[in-house]
């Protein structure tokens, strides 16, 4: 019995699940500028050619363990979530700012302060924006990029 746990797990590791997260693509199928400089470091497949990562070893590694916390768990359980044992959880808030179903993903780091803006679109997290937070308070521009970019993809979301 245990032996076919085992060989389920390891049959699970080398036939990996489609992602449940993405980036936010224009209608020609480019990544903005932004996303791709923030996520340079982290591999995925839409950015073929990152350039030299911006965010700091520690802060690449929050970012990609908030990405397989996603996989794992689901883009609903982002806001849900208390904690999980064992893993580190996401600090995530709604931003009530915006017109649209935004989520605001936080790392937290003494250098860059990055932050994204999330929509979870058919239980698939697509990441709208990422930029390096200055102050306590949202910009109004970041948001709006977001919920504009929003706007253009949100009928393939429903």
């Amino acid at each position: 019995m245990l032996r076919d746990l085992k060989h389920v797990q390891q049959t699970h590791r080398r036939t990996r699940a489609p992602s449940k997260w993405r980036l936010y693509e224009t209608q020609t199928g480019n990544v903005p500028k932004d996303l791709v400089t923030m996520f340079a470091g982290i591999p995925t497949p839409q950015i073929p050619s990152p350039p030299a990562p911006v965010l700091t070893a520690g802060e690449r590694g929050e970012l990609a363990a908030t990405l397989g916390f996603i996989d794992r768990h689901g883009v609903r359980k982002l806001l849900s979530v208390a904690a999980v044992d064992g893993e580190a959880t996401p600090r995530t808030e709604k931003v009530k700012s915006a017109k649209g179903p935004l989520i605001e993903l936080k790392i937290k780091s003494a250098e860059h302060n990055p932050r994204f803006l999330l929509v979870n679109c058919s239980d698939v997290a697509v990441f709208l924006t990422a930029f390096m937070k200055k102050t306590q308070k949202l910009r109004r521009a970041d948001v709006e990029r977001a919920d504009e970019r929003y706007r253009t993809m949100k009928d393939e979301c429903q």
